[in-house]
């Protein structure tokens, strides 16, 4: 069952101070200071078994977390996404500061001390994500953290299916199902973020886009290291140098690039294939071995993720 938390409505609050109060307690350790009255302002948070999400719509305010949290933050070490519905803001994260537009999303390590600025008003909604499940997506999740925003382009189908939980009714969002819309959230969530790939450590990244380029147009098959540095002019040793500097292997990188192209056929409703199907297209020798790696790598098996396409 899907549980709304708590929503607060757009009457009630006599002031912005109380309003940014609602919001700190519900956003994991921020401090929300207000910078001037907020027009209809609201604030609701869900419980999707393991997933939560928060959205708010504030005025003008400022807010900052520390690393040093106390009790009230309930312990969460998540990854969180951050997806602007509407508005501008600013994020700082440690050396990072990104102007985040509207659509655009971000991704930020819930332990780290951040600051925003809001100048005049957003929507926004914030997905907290065990950090497990986010790590499995990427050979590194530090690289990635540094990068972005990602652009509104890339958030189409995440923003539509949050829209979708926040309009819909309490009585009837309760008898929805929390891992199938927690799997939907998390599907989106990798879509969405799935551009980003971390920069290469000590060789250049243009380099490193064009290792993984050369991988894509070769999947499902599976070049060697060798293969590679024949393709693009360089020694073995520095194909896998550039891997170890992002934080994988060849061999990992492929097996990894294998699972999430067969993830994007399973979420394709317009497709019928089986699951072994796909397995097997995807150099996969049994359909045994590709469910072990795939829950390995995204915490659910490609049955769970077909049906819940198949479910729209």
């Amino acid at each position: 069952m899907t549980r709304r938390i708590e929503e607060v409505p757009t009457t009630g609050m006599s002031s912005s101070e109380e309003w940014a109060d609602i919001v700190s307690r519900w956003h994991d350790g921020w401090r929300v200071q207000p910078g001037g009255s907020w027009n209809s302002p609201h604030v609701a948070s869900y419980c999707l078994g393991e997933v939560t999400v928060v959205g708010c719509r504030t005025g003008a305010c400022a807010g900052s977390r520390v690393a040093d949290r106390d009790g009230t933050d309930k312990g969460r070490a998540d990854v969180a996404v951050l997806v602007l519905h509407s508005g501008r803001e600013i994020v700082e994260e440690g050396s990072r500061q990104v102007l985040l537009s509207a659509g655009d999303a971000i991704i930020w390590d819930t332990r780290m001390s951040g600051r925003f600025a809001v100048d005049d008003s957003v929507d926004k909604s914030t997905i907290f994500l065990p950090r497990a499940v986010v790590e499995s997506w990427v050979p590194s999740l530090d690289r990635l953290m540094v990068r972005g925003p990602v652009p509104a382009a890339c958030t189409t189908a995440l923003r539509g299916l949050l829209r979708g939980v926040a309009e819909t009714p309490s009585a009837e969002l309760e008898r929805q199902n929390a891992e199938i819309l927690a799997s939907a959230l998390r599907e989106t969530a990798f879509l969405a973020l799935s551009g980003l790939e971390p920069v290469a450590a000590n060789r250049g990244g243009r380099f490193w886009n064009a290792l993984t380029r050369t991988i894509e147009t070769r999947l499902p098959l599976a070049p060697t290291a060798e293969e590679l540095a024949v393709e693009l002019s360089v020694s073995v040793r520095t194909v896998y140098q550039v891997f170890a500097d992002n934080g994988t292997t060849v061999r990992a990188y492929i097996k990894r690039r294998r699972l999430a192209r067969a993830r994007e056929e399973l979420l394709d409703s317009r497709r019928d294939d089986s699951v072994a199907t796909i397995a097997r297209r995807w150099g996969f020798v049994d359909q045994s071995a590709f469910t072990k790696a795939f829950r390995q790598q995204f915490d659910i098996t490609p049955s769970m993720v077909k049906r819940s396409a198949a479910r729209g």
